[in-house]
């Protein structure tokens, strides 16, 4: 079985998530578990995601980009 960590890896999971106002929830508790040698993992996957999403959903890809710098 699968771990959460590994479900928001998916561009697909990571845009239904991002569209939740629940899923934010989720996602800010995630990111903050998110270690060093995972940044680059969630980096591929923002870039794959922002080219699904509408505007609303780049401005908060932006964000979580600063976020992993």
């Amino acid at each position: 079985m699968r771990s959460i960590k590994e479900e928001i890896f998916n561009p697909v999971n990571f845009i239904a998530l991002l569209k939740n106002k629940y899923g934010n929830f989720v996602l800010q508790k995630l990111l903050g578990k998110i270690t060093v040698d995972e940044m680059p993992r969630l980096k591929e996957v923002l870039l794959k995601s922002s080219n699904m999403c509408g505007t609303k959903e780049k401005t908060k890809l932006n964000q979580i980009m600063n976020f992993c710098k």
